[in-house]
């Protein structure tokens, strides 16, 4: 593994690294690094828009972001939009219009959700406590216990809810009552971060990343392990070096799970038998995004890449926002988006990496963006969610719009 450089030390202690005291949130230490050498940070060249932006709507939930261990995300359907705020309000959203259908609170300090089915919403908290509320009125339908702080949920498809919690722990629950089905206790390394990998569903199939770099697949119903993979090996002299965490969302595309260990690998492996495809050393601040052709991840650096989903090979990478803390990237069909640390919206070519346009938004985010057709959904740490339409122009626009 190569060194590491003492910026990327700085950004990875930001990310939320359980043993970097004192920064939990990456804009802190961006800001640091603006500070005390501005060099390092690029500067936004010149942009003649390529892309136009349309806001069509925003809804703010009251309160900006303040918990560093929230990873509140909204949650977007055709119809709906489902958002949370860490005070413990949840709402449900006309996705096209932005009117509130209901809104509903729970007790404590909501950290993960919102997910959802068919018929239920889901929360997790602080306080060890998951919530499911009635998707049409926002009743509460029932609430559970697990043993940890609540980090991620996914809703799947057959009727179960998994929970990862910050003791390691994989739980999965009956989405009827909350009953606890079955657990898996992962031990983890001495230095993690402060996440925890969202797990994806493949038919009957639960497939979940661990911090010490592993890719598992169990039984949905059962928790009987079908297989496991080092999607990376920790390396390195020091713990922060061996960090190999999978964080963030499990991407599934036709029988392929893809997946980024922080600072060491982003990685493909065959679903029915485990099997690594392909394995490329990057340092992922972030899952990765993919689209039919290719997976793309930024890194610590705020280099963005594009590799060929089948390969791992390199379709490009591009460096012009270096350390602007860049979020995850989102494929749009033609381009990528990713916001920086500033509040600005970039969209690179799929094809060469190119900056096409740029957009001021509303700050920086709290979840990674979101699309659906040709519309984007932000949320940002600002407590402020935003719904907008874009359309490519003929190019005469300014950068900055």
């Amino acid at each position: 593994m190569k060194p590491i450089d003492s910026t990327v030390l700085l950004l990875a202690c930001a990310v939320g690294l359980s043993a970097c005291a004192g920064m939990s949130n990456p804009l802190v230490g961006l800001q640091e690094l603006w500070e005390k050498d501005p060099t390092r940070v690029a500067e936004l060249q010149p942009v003649i828009n390529r892309i136009a932006l349309t806001p069509l709507w925003n809804y703010s939930v009251g309160s900006e972001y303040s918990d560093p261990d929230s990873h509140v995300a909204p949650w977007i359907d055709r119809d709906h939009v489902l958002l949370a705020a860490n005070d413990g309000e949840v709402v449900a959203l006309n996705a096209s219009t932005g009117a509130r259908i209901w809104e509903a609170s729970v007790e404590g300090t909501i950290l993960a959700g919102v997910a959802a089915d068919d018929h239920r919403a889901y929360v997790g908290t602080w306080g060890q406590e998951v919530f499911a509320l009635n998707r049409e009125t926002g009743a509460q339908v029932w609430k559970q216990t697990v043993p940890s702080e609540v980090l991620s949920l996914t809703a799947l498809s057959d009727g179960y809810l998994a929970v990862r919690s910050n003791d390691g722990r994989l739980s999965v629950l009956d989405a009827e009552d909350g009953a606890l089905l079955w657990s898996h206790v992962h031990s983890s390394p001495s230095l993690t971060l402060r996440g925890a990998g969202e797990p994806a569903a493949q038919e009957d199939r639960l497939i979940a990343g661990f911090d010490d770099g592993r890719l598992i697949a169990f039984d949905s119903e059962s928790g009987l392990q079908h297989w496991e993979v080092r999607l990376a090996i920790p390396t390195g002299r020091t713990e922060l070096e061996r960090v190999v965490d999978v964080d963030g969302p499990v991407r599934l595309v036709e029988g392929v799970a893809y997946a980024a260990a922080l600072s060491n690998q982003v990685g493909a492996v065959e679903t029915v038998e485990g099997n690594l495809l392909w394995a490329k050393e990057i340092k992922a601040l972030h899952a990765p995004g993919v689209d039919d052709v290719a997976v793309y991840v930024t890194d610590l650096q705020s280099t963005l890449w594009s590799l060929n989903r089948k390969n791992g090979g390199v379709h490009w990478e591009q460096d012009e926002l270096a350390y602007r803390g860049l979020s995850a990237p989102a494929p749009t069909g033609l381009h990528v988006i990713a916001v920086d640390f500033e509040g600005y919206l970039h969209w690179f070519q799929i094809t060469d990496g190119e900056i096409v346009a740029r957009h001021k938004v509303d700050g920086p985010l709290q979840a990674p963006p979101q699309v659906r057709l040709d519309r984007i959904y932000l949320l940002h740490l600002n407590g402020q969610f935003a719904a907008y339409q874009f359309v490519p122009l003929l190019g005469t626009a300014t950068g900055e719009s």
